[in-house]
């Protein structure tokens, strides 16, 4: 062996190139994990996540008229692409708010609302209705605000808002009171809006259904956000058509609570998003700074301890003492005659693409000599638990490249146990190619001897009797038969009805019952018909003509132009 390498010096340059590649592929995700992470805030961003789960759990946010009317301005401003172009786009803002519209500020005339069905009024289900705010109240006659509630049989007429009660003014608070018709000489005495509010929640706390019917819209106090609705269509009372909102209508939504479910389930998975990307970077890094890789692979490790290699320089100094006719093109060694150790690659190989085959797999395999069981062309077949094989190095070029014929020269050359293997697997594979070849002699004798004496028996085509197939009774002749003993001397063939004889041959039909007659008499059973002549259990049988064809090969050896 040549002493200018080494296996620790291969086996470090394919660590070394493992590392340098996962450090290259840790360096350039990172970009790309940080472009991923923009991308993520960017679609939080446009689709306001942060804004609307935030809403949804500090909300409501409770307004004053003056407020909700700088709102809805903002709103019509801000719907639609200009949205983007604005800082408020970047920030958290009110979307989920309590306003107090005040006193009969929603219009309550029944010809005045939109009543919203699924489908046709007659036979549609109503969705919701639409109650219009009443100019005067929002200062604004190029805007057109509807209160959208639900229909009283809904089960959200019956949930109860969380109002904040503080923030109301004092004459909401006495429109609600009155609402709920509590006297006025009671409410009069009440010198404090706390006495207000405690009563109120009293009687919210009671009957919430009740007092939403009669205070919502009469008092104007609503929990809602603000939309613009795009691309919806609606069946108005007594209509047949469907109508398309207006582009400058705005809608109050207050039939149900605040819940961005798309939100939620949009930063959910944004969030397991950075998380693994997260995990990625901090498990990356780590395994830079402590590779989880080893120089020498495990299962090299598993096997140098099987051979009592103590660590890859002892290695090293067995196979750079090993003997020239125990080495075999550097790549193949046989150890102190007891271990034989396979190098995958050239030792000096320092392509790329070659020691990038082996950051998974070992670049070297030691095997005990005794598990060794064939050493085929392309192979070595180990007899070890497993019964595993191992193949030799294909990437050899060199026409003198024949570790198969050189490894298999040296064991039986000194390896006993293995030239005792090989040699008894010879005799039994030339006992196999005689017996093969006494089997296809039979097989022929018997198909020759059953067209001589059945070929033209066309009695025996019209009963459907059939010989059993020349094979099965070659196979029969040469491993079927059974010598008796003192056990029989009280039995009688069946077929012969004659008594069986110490020393003389028998054979037991293949059937459930294993029925026995004399070798003779089965032979000429099988000769003769396929089943045993006792319970018609049948064995294989040749492929014969049919009937029409059986009929056509006898007939047309008499006439032989009657079917031209």
């Amino acid at each position: 062996m040549q002493q200018y390498s080494s296996c620790s010096s291969l086996l470090q340059r394919i660590h070394d190139q493992h590392l340098r590649e996962n450090r290259k592929l840790y360096i350039n995700s990172i970009p790309k994990i940080l472009c991923y992470v923009c991308i993520y805030f960017l679609v939080m961003l446009v689709f306001r996540c942060p804004n609307r789960v935030y809403n949804a759990w500090k909300g409501p946010f409770p307004m004053k008229l003056n407020q909700f009317r700088n709102h809805l301005e903002t709103s019509y401003k801000l719907f639609g692409y200009q949205a983007f172009l604005s800082s408020r786009f970047f920030f958290t803002d009110p979307e989920y708010v309590q306003i107090e519209l005040g006193r009969n500020a929603i219009d309550q005339n029944i010809k005045n609302t939109i009543r919203v069905f699924n489908g046709h009024y007659s036979d549609g289900k109503l969705q919701y209705t639409l109650n219009r705010v009443l100019e005067g109240t929002i200062d604004k006659s190029n805007m057109v605000l509807y209160i959208r509630f639900a229909p009283p049989e809904h089960f959200y007429s019956e949930i109860r808002y969380p109002y904040d009660f503080q923030s109301f003014s004092t004459n909401t608070l006495r429109c609600i009171i009155q609402q709920l018709n509590v006297s006025s000489s009671e409410f009069m005495q009440w010198s404090e809006k706390s006495m207000y509010i405690k009563n109120i929640e009293n009687i919210y706390n009671q009957n919430p259904k009740e007092f939403n019917r009669k205070v919502i819209i009469k008092c104007g106090i609503l929990i809602g956000y603000l939309y613009r609705p795009t691309n919806e269509y609606f069946f108005p009372s007594y209509k047949y058509e469907a109508y398309r909102y207006h582009e400058d209508l705005r809608i109050f939504n207050a039939s149900f609570f605040y819940t961005p479910s798309c939100s939620y389930i949009l930063l959910c998975i944004i969030v397991c998003l950075l998380f693994k990307d997260v995990v990625y970077l901090v498990v990356a890094g780590v395994t830079l700074i402590f590779p989880r890789f080893q120089i020498v692979h495990r299962y090299t490790q598993k096997q140098m301890k099987k051979a009592n290699i103590d660590c890859v320089n002892q290695l090293d100094q067995l196979l750079l003492h090993t003997t020239s006719e125990n080495n075999h093109g550097n790549h193949l060694f046989l150890v102190d005659n007891e271990y034989l150790a396979v190098l995958m690659v050239d030792l000096n190989e320092y392509r790329e693409p070659i020691l990038r085959q082996f950051y998974e797999d070992t670049p070297i395999n030691i095997f005990p000599i005794h598990e060794i069981d064939t050493v085929r062309s392309d192979c070595i077949v180990l007899n070890n638990d497993h019964g595993s094989s191992f193949s030799f190095p294909t990437y050899q070029y060199n026409r003198n490249w024949e570790p198969a014929d050189w490894l298999h020269e040296r064991l039986m050359a000194f390896n006993e146990e293995y030239r005792y293997r090989f040699e008894q697997n010879e005799l039994n594979r030339r006992r196999e190619a005689e017996r093969q070849s006494l089997l296809e002699f039979l097989t022929e004798e018997e198909a020759q001897y059953q067209q001589d004496k059945y070929g033209n028996d066309i009695n025996r085509v019209l009963d459907g009797i059939r010989s059993a197939s020349p094979r099965f009774i070659a196979e029969f002749r040469l491993s079927a038969s059974q010598i008796a003993n003192d056990n029989l001397l009280d039995e009688t063939c069946t077929i012969c009805r004659e008594d069986y004889h110490v020393k003389q041959r028998f054979a037991q039909w293949p059937c459930p019952a294993h029925h026995m007659f004399h070798f003779d008499c089965m032979l000429d059973t099988l000769r003769a018909g396929d089943t045993c002549p006792l319970c018609r259990y049948p064995v294989a049988a040749p492929n014969l003509n049919s009937i029409e064809r059986a009929f056509r090969s006898v007939l047309g050896r008499v006439t032989p132009n009657i079917f031209d």
